[in-house]
């Protein structure tokens, strides 16, 4: 006898020491490997989004036509494509060309911003530190102009005194000289950054969506394939608990996604109404920014307005200011009656709640992050309804039954 009792129990005691051991390790592993592939985590989801849009087409058409499954899916995709076909060869050009043009023009935007601000001691205080040197465009063109035409003064004297060959060589000599003196353009090269920044992860902004384009093609191929892998990894006994879920999330990511369609298309003609009614040139690109990023609640407006009132001030300091007051007011109509309007159809997600967990997205994985919190708040949400809360409903549920029985 030991002082832990028989060997027998001393082997049983070493046992679970072991397989609690592991099941630690386990799932440190797992928890590490998810941390360092984020990133491929929200690609996943990115893809099961669009599975889920695919998914609902086929699903709209097997119910009209009584077709096969997997014919129905052929059709969504070839209707996906014939769409977006579509709309590129009836708004494509005026798109592009709009898009450039708001391109070219970003110097000018930023110098006129920037001369509005420092025109008024109150703006200037709010937002001068995000501006500065914005209205020196022009002063920074001309001083830079001077190094170049006393250059070419000095390059026409050196031309009389002395031969063409020496001429040519001095040319050369002031031109490699002259150009690291050039100040850095003020285009497109900080937005560009910013964008690269905000979509960068694992493959570059192409390679993600390539992958999320081939991962929602084989997800709405076969989901129940997909659904029955991950129910097997379950014990015997939650198997039909999981398969409940797992459809749960599924229905609740079809409202999420009817919903926002319905949102982003709203935004889109109350936005071109509005920039039409005004008189902006770059009406079509603007309001197609402005709906497409309704996907992204919260901040998706406010980066829709930055653009849009720089593009006003192209024209006057007052026409940004009616973009600015169509904005809010789009953004309060659609906050405030749209939305709301929608969700009680649709799938409910609180706005706060919803905002915490935008910014913590966003500081672990940058744009992504962003645009897919709302999609995996919902997973989330439904995940803990169903395993969770809903069990305390249920006894809640029953208890008060059985006090009222009494």
């Amino acid at each position: 006898m030991s002082l832990f009792g028989t060997k027998k129990n001393e082997a049983s005691i070493q046992t679970k020491t072991w397989t609690v051991m592991g099941i630690v390790l386990f799932c440190l592993l797992v928890t590490g490997i998810f941390i360092s592939t984020f990133q491929i985590s929200l690609l996943l989801m990115a893809g099961i989004v669009l599975a889920v849009y695919l998914r609902m087409i086929a699903d709209k058409i097997k119910k009209w036509t009584g077709w096969k499954d997997m014919l129905c899916y052929g059709l969504s995709i070839l209707i996906t494509l014939a769409i977006l076909t579509g709309l590129g060869w009836m708004i494509g050009a005026k798109v592009q060309s709009q898009a450039k043009e708001m391109v070219e023009k970003l110097p000018e935007m930023k110098q006129r911003i920037g001369v509005a601000v420092d025109g008024s001691p109150f703006v200037k205080k709010l937002v001068g530190k995000y501006t500065a040197g914005w209205s020196q465009g022009e002063k920074k063109d001309s001083a830079a102009a001077k190094p170049t035409n006393q250059a070419s003064a000095d390059t026409a004297k050196n031309n009389q005194q002395n031969n063409s060959a020496d001429s040519t060589k001095q040319n050369e000599q002031q031109n490699t000289t002259a150009q690291p003196e050039a100040p850095p353009s003020s285009g497109s090269g900080g937005i560009s950054s910013i964008l690269q920044k905000l979509f960068s992860s694992t493959f570059g902004l192409l390679g993600d969506l390539y992958a999320i384009f081939f991962l929602g093609i084989f997800l709405a191929a076969a989901p129940r394939e997909y659904v029955n892998g991950m129910v097997s990894l379950l014990p015997a006994s939650a198997r039909d608990k999981g398969r409940k879920t797992m459809e749960k999330m599924g229905l609740n990511l079809k409202k999420w996604f009817k919903g926002t369609v319905y949102s982003v298309l709203i935004t889109f003609a109350l936005t071109a109404i509005g920039l039409l009614i005004i008189g902006v040139d770059l009406w079509l690109i603007l309001a197609i920014i402005a709906g497409l990023l309704t996907f992204i609640p919260n901040f998706g407006p406010i980066i829709a307005l930055i653009p849009a009132v720089m593009v006003g001030f192209l024209q006057s300091p007052q026409v940004a200011l009616w973009i600015f007051i169509l904005y809010f007011f789009v953004q309060l109509v659609e906050s405030n009656i749209i939305t709301p309007a929608i969700q009680k159809r649709m799938l409910d997600t609180p706005a706060a709640l919803l905002l915490f967990f935008q910014m913590i997205m966003g500081a672990l994985s940058g744009g992504w992050g962003v645009v897919l919190a709302t999609p995996i708040l919902v997973v989330l949400m439904t995940i803990v309804k169903e395993l969770y809360t809903g069990k305390k409903e249920e006894t809640v549920t029953e208890e008060k039954s059985k006090e009222g029985e009494k």
